[in-house]
Parts: C-alpha cells; sequence; structure tokens
C-alpha cells in the first residue's frame, strides 16, 4: 500500500480532518543543518581531537535533521490520530514537581524511553510538547528507517542514524548530538539493548546501551538532563513479530480482526467502518516519567551509572497490565482452571508487592482494575492474551493454557520488573561468540542468575559478526552451536565493540589465536586502564609467533596500557561443559585478587576452579596439547597403532610439553601429577577435542585419496563449517621457537612434517619416531639446562 492511498484513506475520515485541523499551529521551526555539522566538527576537535578532519567531515556530511513542513503536517496527524483510535490512553497528570524540575533546568534534556514499540516514538512526542519544549529531535534506527515504514519518520523531526556504524560514523554521530545539544534541542532517545539491537525481543528489561551522544553533549555544555519514559501496553501491537515472526506483519498485529484490514488494503472500504473497528483494540497505554537527573562534566559521568539510573527510574514506573500479570501466572504447557489461577495470580501480586517494597521502596505500579477487582482483571488479561493467540481456552475442561507460549513468555517478561542483570556495575565482556566463547557466556550467565552475591555483574557477550549477534539476539540461541539451548536472560550480545568493552572492568578474550592480535589491538584500545584481560586463546600468534600473553605484554607496553594479564584453560571440552559435565579449569595470574573476582563466575559443584601463578606453563601446556591431539588422532584414526602405543604416546609427548614449557621459563611444578592444566587437558583433547578429530580425519583422507597434501585441503573443509583447528598453525609455530633455541623434539617435528612440509603419513615411521623421543630423552641434553628466558611474558 503506498503512502498516498494512506492519506487518502485518512483524508475520507471527517473526524481525521477535523483532528487534523487542530493541529494546524504544531509546525516545527526549521534547523540550519549546515551550522550544526559545522559546529560538530569544532566540537571534536577541541574535546577529542585524532586528526581525521576530513573523514570525519564526510561522515558528519551524512546526518541531517530535516523537515517537509506539508508532509510533517499530514504524517504527524495520522500517526497522532491512530495512536488516539488504537489506545485507550490512562496516563496519569505529570507530577508538577517533575513539570518544575524540568522547565527550571537550563541545559540539554534528554528524553530516555524504555523501548518496546514503534508507537514509542509517538506517545514520547506528545509527552514532550505537552511539556511545552516543542517538538523534540527523535533519534530513530533500525526496521523503523527502511522500507515503508520509512515514510512514517515524515512526521517527526527524525535524526535517522545507521543500526550498526563505523568508528567515525559512531564520531560524527555522538558530535552531532552535542552541537545539537548545545543549540537547545530537546532530544528523545530509545533506550536501546545495545547500538545494534534496537529493542528487546523477549521483554525482558535490560541495562541499557546509553549512546555516547550524551557524554559529548555534556563535554560541550558541560551539563545535560536525563528524563526517564515509561511506556507501558496492554496488548503490544508487534508482539507477533517480534516473538515468532509471521508472514505479513501488518495483519500479524491484528490477529482477531484482520478481515477489518482487507478493504482498507484493497482500496475499497470506508475509513468510518474500518477505523471504527480499531477503536481500542490495543487496549489500555499508559505512558509515565521518571524522576529526572541532571549530568555534570566530572568522575561521574560514565555511561553505567547513566543507563543503571535510567532503567532503575524506568522499571519501578512501569504500569503492570492484566494481560502481563495473568501471563506471569499461567503455566506453561498445562491447562489450569479459573479458581487454581486466581491463586497464582494472587501469589504473584504478592511477590511483586514485595519485590516493589524492598527494591524501590515504593507500592507496585499495578493497573487500577488489579487494585479493585482482580476477578475482572484475570478476566480482562485472558481476553486481551486470548485475542492475541497467546493462550488458549478449553469450553470442555473450562480451563486455560498456553497457545504461543513464546508469545506467552513475552507478557510475563513484561510483567517482571528485574532488570538484567539484576544490578550492573561490574560489568564482565566475553569477547567472540564461537563454540568455546559462547559456553563460557552460557555458563557464566546461568551462574549470574543462581548466585545471589553476583547480581552485581552484568555480561556481555561481544562478537564483531552483526549476522550471528542478530540471531542471539532476536532467536535467543546461537545458529551453529548448541541450538537448542537459550542464553540466559542475564547475557547481552553486542556486536559494537565500544559498548562491549569501553565500560567494563573484567574482559575474557576467547578469539581463534588466527584473529587474536588484531583483536588484542582493538580491545587494548577501549579497554580502561587495571582491567582485568583473562586469555583464554590457545595456541600462538601468527603475527608475533609468540604465546597469547606474551603477544598481549608486548601490545601493552606498546600501547602504554596498564591491565592485568590471566590465563583461562584446562582439560574443558565445550559440549560437556554446556551439559553439565564434572572438569576442573586452571586459572593462571599473578595476583590473588584476580582469581578471587573470576573464581565466582565460573565456580559450580561441578565446574571446579584451581589457581596457579604460572602464566608462561599454563599457556604453552594450553597451545601445545592442540598440536599433539592431532597426532594422537593420526595415530588412531589410521586403526595401526595399537592400544599399548596409544598410551605410550601419552606419556612421551607429556615429556616433550614439559621440556618446551622450561625451556621458555615454565615452573616445573605447573607439570606435576596434580596440575590441571597439561596432562588432563592433553587426555580430554586427544579423546573429544576438535584437532584430534582432525587427526583422524586426516589419516582416513589419507588412506583413501593418497594425495600429497591431504592437511592443507582438509583445513579448508573445517574452515568451511566454521570450526578452527588451533592445533594446526601451532605446530609450524612451536616447532620454529624449538628450532631456534636448539630443541628439536622427535614427535612435534614429525606432526609438522606431516601437517606443513607434506610429508605422507606413515604410521609405523610415526610411531618409530615417537619410541625415538626415549632414546633422545637419555642422548641429548634436557632443555631444562638450557638457560630459561628472563622475561615472564
Amino acid at each position: 500500500m503506498t503512502m498516498r492511498r494512506v492519506e487518502k484513506f485518512f483524508d475520507s475520515h471527517e473526524g481525521f480532518r477535523q483532528f487534523k485541523k487542530s493541529l494546524t499551529d504544531r509546525l516545527p521551526l526549521p534547523m540550519d543543518t549546515r551550522f550544526v555539522r559545522e559546529r560538530a566538527l569544532k566540537l571534536a576537535e577541541k574535546h577529542e581531537p585524532r586528526g581525521d578532519r576530513n573523514e570525519l567531515d564526510f561522515a558528519l556530511s551524512q546526518l541531517s535533521v530535516s523537515v517537509d513542513p506539508k508532509r510533517f503536517q499530514q504524517t504527524s496527524a495520522m500517526t497522532l490520530f491512530m495512536a488516539k483510535t488504537l489506545f485507550r490512553d490512562i496516563s496519569q497528570p505529570i507530577a508538577l514537581r517533575i513539570r518544575q524540575k524540568i522547565a527550571e533546568f537550563k541545559g540539554p534534556k534528554f528524553f530516555f524511553v524504555g523501548h518496546t514499540s514503534y508507537f514509542d516514538y509517538v506517545l514520547t512526542n506528545q509527552l514532550v510538547q505537552r511539556l511545552g519544549l516543542g517538538s523534540p529531535v527523535t533519534h530513530a534506527t533500525g526496521s523503523f528507517t527502511k522500507g515503508w515504514l520509512s515514510n512514517w519518520l515524515h512526521g517527526f523531526r527524525a535524526l535517522v542514524t545507521p543500526k550498526n556504524q563505523s568508528p567515525i560514523q559512531h564520531r560524527a554521530y555522538s558530535w552531532f548530538s552535542a552541537a545539537l545539544a548545545e543549540s537547545g534541542e530537546t532530544q528523545i532517545l530509545m533506550a536501546r539493548t545495545s547500538r545494534y539491537t534496537v529493542r528487546s525481543r523477549d521483554g525482558v528489561l535490560r541495562e541499557p546501551y546509553v549512546p555516547h551522544g550524551v557524554l559529548a553533549a555534556v563535554k560541550a555544555t558541560g551539563r545535560a538532563m536525563i528524563i526517564p519514559v515509561s511506556i507501558s501496553y496492554e496488548a503490544v501491537p508487534e508482539d507477533a513479530y517480534l516473538t515468532y515472526s509471521p508472514f505479513f506483519p501488518l495483519l500479524a498485529m491484528f490477529p482477531r480482526r484482520w478481515p477489518i484490514l482487507l478493504p482498507l488494503l484493497l482500496g475499497v472500504g470506508s475509513a468510518d467502518k474500518v477505523l471504527r473497528g480499531l477503536e481500542g483494540v490495543f487496549g489500555d497505554a499508559n505512558i509515565e516519567t521518571g524522576e529526572p537527573f541532571e549530568l555534570a562534566n566530572d568522575d561521574s559521568l560514565t555511561l553505567q551509572r547513566i543507563s543503571h539510573r535510567a532503567i532503575e527510574e524506568i522499571a519501578k514506573n512501569k504500569l503492570i497490565h492484566p494481560s502481563q500479570l495473568v501471563a506471569r501466572a499461567m503455566p506453561h504447557g498445562e491447562w489450569v482452571d479459573i479458581k487454581t489461577l486466581r491463586q497464582r495470580v494472587e501469589t504473584e501480586i504478592e511477590a511483586i508487592s514485595d519485590f516493589f517494597k524492598s527494591r524501590y521502596r515504593k507500592a507496585a505500579p499495578f493497573h487500577p482494575i488489579i487494585n479493585s477487582d482482580i476477578p475482572a482483571a484475570i478476566t480482562r488479561g485472558l481476553k486481551v492474551l486470548g485475542r492475541r493467540r497467546a493462550v488458549s481456552r478449553s469450553v470442555v475442561r473450562r480451563a486455560y493454557r498456553a497457545d504461543k507460549a513464546s508469545l506467552l513468555r513475552f507478557y510475563a517478561y513484561h510483567g517482571d520488573r528485574r532488570i538484567y542483570p539484576l544490578s550492573g556495575r561490574n560489568t564482565l565482556t566475553v569477547v567472540n561468540a564461537g563454540v568455546w566463547g559462547y559456553t563460557l557466556a552460557l555458563h557464566i550467565g546461568m551462574n549470574l542468575l543462581k548466585k545471589e552475591e553476583l547480581s552485581e555483574t552484568s555480561l556481555i557477550l561481544y562478537d564483531s559478526r552483526e549476522d550471528l549477534i542478530e540471531k542471539l539476539t532476536v532467536d535467543g540461541k546461537h545458529p551453529w552451536h548448541f541450538k537448542d539451548i537459550a542464553l540466559p536472560r542475564s547475557v547481552r550480545p553486542e556486536a559494537d565493540l565500544l559498548a562491549a568493552i569501553g565500560d567494563t572492568s573484567l574482559i575474557l578474550m576467547v578469539t581463534p589465536s588466527k584473529y587474536f592480535h588484531a583483536m588484542l589491538i582493538k580491545v587494548l584500545e577501549l579497554a580502561p586502564n587495571g582491567s582485568d584481560l583473562v586469555i583464554a586463546t590457545k595456541g600462538f600468534i601468527p603475527e608475533t609467533g609468540l604465546l597469547p600473553c606474551q603477544t598481549a605484554q608486548l601490545e601493552m607496553e606498546r600501547l602504554g596500557k596498564k591491565v592485568k594479564i590471566s590465563i583461562l584453560s584446562g582439560a574443558n571440552l565445550a559440549h560437556e561443559v554446556v551439559q553439565g559435565g564434572a572438569c576442573v579449569t586452571q586459572i593462571a595470574c599473578e595476583k590473588d585478587d584476580t582469581f578471587d573476582r573470576l573464581r565466582p563466575l565460573l565456580d559450580t559443584p561441578k565446574f571446579r576452579v584451581v589457581y596457579s601463578n604460572d602464566v608462561i606453563g599454563t599457556t604453552i601446556a594450553a597451545a601445545l596439547k592442540n598440536v599433539y591431539a592431532i597426532g594422537f588422532g593420526l595415530l588412531e584414526g589410521s586403526k595401526k597403532a595399537p592400544e599399548n602405543f596409544l598410551a605410550t604416546y601419552a606419556t612421551l609427548v607429556t615429556a616433550e610439553i614439559r621440556n618446551f614449557g622450561l625451556l621458555l621459563g615454565a615452573a616445573p611444578e605447573t607439570f606435576d601429577a596434580e596440575s590441571q592444566v597439561w596432562m588432563a587437558d592433553l587426555l580430554a583433547t586427544c579423546r573429544g577435542g576438535r584437532s584430534a578429530q582432525f587427526g583422524r580425519d586426516l589419516a582416513v583422507i589419507e588412506e583413501k585419496a593418497g594425495k600429497v597434501k591431504p592437511a592443507r585441503q582438509l583445513l579448508e573443509q573445517y574452515r568451511k563449517k566454521k570450526v578452527a583447528v588451533e592445533g594446526f598453525e601451532a605446530a609450524r609455530y612451536a616447532n620454529r621457537i624449538a628450532s631456534q633455541r636448539g630443541f628439536h623434539p622427535p614427535i612435534l617435528g614429525e606432526i609438522y612434517a606431516i601437517l606443513h612440509g607434506g610429508k605422507q603419513v606413515d604410521v609405523d615411521g610415526f610411531i618409530e619416531k615417537c619410541l625415538d623421543a626415549l632414546s633422545h630423552k637419555t642422548s641429548q641434553s634436557s632443555p631444562s639446562a638450557i638457560r630459561p628466558r628472563s622475561i615472564r611474558y
């Protein structure tokens, strides 16, 4: 349907024509966008000089707030009239104290809105204008700015920004916002779950992302005010689109009344009849302002503090509707009669009331009908959920049950005023959502929900692959790994590194060694000084030929950064950790306080954490076990190596790993019988790791195809499946480091020759090379006698 047809449809309605006439005085004043861009450029050069004037100038040229008066009048009238028709506004008048506080503040004002529906834009603009602040600048991004929906932006003074911005675009956007603030423009920001993800698709309240334009505005003007805005809907128009993505989102907004829209879509319907049939179709809507708070350009100005305070105000003032209360009380997958449902509803009311008293020191903001008539509230909630197809009714059973479970959870979460994470002051970021990074996010995320002492910790799962983050956010599950396991609501996926790292204090890097160096530099540039950097990457880094901890130390010195380096390693196969299997991991760090901080995040009755102060030894054991696991896989996959020798192989490679570690300055006790980082990890990887499986597949290919260089071809097949084989490249760098120090371990040399030298797999010859390690051990000086390197990293 074209916008021209929509406009013609509305203009044919007498009530709309009268409504539009009443809005003739609402035209906004024109804005000198060129002046704002020039001012933004000057502010950036003054407060954040980086020598990128030309690039910044070009990025600013893409930003504008332009208004076509004629289209603005028509489109804004249509959006306001639709909101007036589709919802019953039950908002209370804004408290006089809040009105005065906003009016008396002399500085830029940002309305920070808990984002649920597209109608948030309309209702918030109404609120701002009721406060006498004129027509605000509305920041818009995401699907609302694309396709047919973008036509409705003509009804706002909209600042449209891409959902995914490059660093220079993000910088331009921040200082453009600051220039708007300096010129006295009131601005509306949606409290997005991240810069990439515009709104919560499951209804969960999460610590929101605060655009850096707010900080830039404070730097430019010295102060700013945040006005939190809570909007709640009895029925969310886009609920189906957000939870189970139907084919035609417009019709899905009206699951029981879509036939009313058909005449409109076909261009043959009467506007009076259609709009009369849609009156109040989404029930009650309520908009409340929380306590405004001021920002000053001092040490208290952090994104995390702004985010936490704003979402607290949004949570405690957001109205709880009957539909949300009933959704919380409904058992999933079971029939429930009205008597039992009432008991469950009363229990929920009591629990919510207690929560508000203890957390917010106020009465819960229930819908008036809940306070006055619980049976009527239950009837109303069931009616709304039934119309939205969230619940179904059995006349025979005289009972109700969930129809669409995802939709019912959506409304249940909207009734939950807890913020996930339950507090958000100590932030942990997991970098990379590959199989091991995702496993750690699942494991730690569940701990954050279970352990009360961790309620002050928030978890961000960062990955630069925007399609992956979108899947994690929309579906709540990983598209490639552990597809049936939902991401805990304590975990926030994020595709913006600045948002993920810029305000954190604990960074867990799980990036594959191939991409580690480039990501490390970005992380160190953004990470606050004094942060903990925990490295779970295993192998050698191609750009430096060094271990991850050594590479991190070099880059820290080059960049002048001060972070505390720790290593996480152990016999931890991802699929077993996810399934709750028992295992032990080791954290190597120089200071006990880092270990004390990490341990509760990871520790469970079946996942134990032990301490080591040997960073080098822990890292080298983790790097080499993947190399030797490929050799084990070759032997086992060939089916020519006897069981006796497979057991002997483990002891022979153990000696090589130990000698290699001592050569680099590792502590001897790292390789004793009780250490969790070498023998246990080696055996687990040989039996169930990706590197061992690569060796098995390599043995099979060699036997069937007899090709000259099957290793490289097999590696390409693994890469196409998005499976990393850390041991492949680790063999190259391990062999190089050993050769440079006059150390020639025979097993490592044979594996290197097969993987990188094009040598044919000869199992009998490989076994002989392994057995030669016995004579090698007695005939050659032990590397432990070689003077170790003096540096720790």
